[in-house]
């Protein structure tokens, strides 16, 4: 979860999302909820008294419904296919951090990148972005925010105030620690930046990273 790699075609150390949660999330809770939701819906309607004009028409907004329902999951299991939603990263690189969430994706070069707060709960790290920044956010799913929350921009988008992104830390196998850590030095070190061009010096801090990770 702690590796060398490329980002965009651009050496990075990457800290990788677990592929396990992932799955758990994706190909378990997600189905399940539908499947609970189509349910409760037949349940609402078994239960309800109706007249023999209604009984007619239930069919039709029953399959209407369940199509809103299901047609939801379809389009999350066709861009799982596609790739769109996949297991995110946080992507260190020379020019500038990475976030990217199961569908969010967040590009905040270093000249954009006001303050590194760990959160008073292991839950969540905020990265704060300065004005005038440069910042990009992107989705490819409307309304994903109420489904993901590992990557959620906060706040205004205006030049003139700052703003944070959150960064979920329980998808995560890597320690809190390990990950603020990671971040923080290289926000506060410029000239360490210029050993994230060559994956050998890049490889070598992944060692010392690993070297602090525990198995737990």
């Amino acid at each position: 979860d702690i590796a060398v790699g490329t980002d965009e075609g651009i050496p990075a150390l990457l800290l990788r999302q677990s592929r396990l949660i992932y799955n758990l999330t994706m190909f378990a809770v997600l189905p399940g909820l539908t499947v609970f939701m189509g349910f409760l819906l037949k349940i609402g309607v078994s239960t309800t008294d109706v007249s023999p004009v209604e009984e007619e028409i239930e069919p039709w907004w029953l399959a209407i419904l369940l199509v809103f329902t299901f047609g939801y999951q379809a389009v999350i299991v066709v861009l799982i296919v596609l790739g769109r939603v996949r297991p995110g990263h946080i992507a260190i690189r020379h020019d500038g951090l990475h976030l990217r969430g199961y569908a969010h994706d967040a590009w905040i070069p270093w000249d954009s990148l006001f303050l590194v707060q760990p959160n008073g709960h292991w839950k969540f790290l905020a990265v704060w972005v300065g004005p005038s920044h440069r910042a990009t956010f992107s989705s490819p799913i409307p309304l994903w925010k109420r489904f993901d929350n590992t990557v959620i921009k906060h706040g205004s988008l205006t030049d003139d105030l700052p703003f944070f992104v959150h960064v979920d830390r329980r998808p995560f196998r890597i320690s809190p620690e390990i990950i603020d850590a990671a971040v923080e030095h290289y926000m506060e070190n410029p000239d360490a930046r210029r050993e994230l061009r060559d994956p050998e010096a890049i490889a070598r801090t992944v060692e010392v990273l690993r070297s602090h990770a525990t198995t737990a």
